[in-house]
């Protein structure tokens, strides 16, 4: 399972929609999506650091 996948589950998990994790992170709802979907090449630690965050997951978790 990749970062996006894992981010996609838990997500899902809280019952949360795209749109609603991206207003809680400062992301755009775009990026959520392409993250998700593997899009993102390389996301940035910053970001997967805050979208984590706001999901209630430790960033070692996303690369277990």
């Amino acid at each position: 399972m990749n970062i996006g996948q894992k981010i996609k589950k838990k997500r899902l998990a809280l019952g949360w929609t795209q749109a609603h994790l991206a207003k809680l992170s400062g992301y755009s709802r775009v990026y959520i999506v392409r993250l998700e979907n593997a899009k993102v090449e390389s996301p940035g630690i910053i970001a997967l650091e805050k979208i984590a965050c706001c999901l209630g997951l430790k960033m070692r978790s996303l690369w277990k």
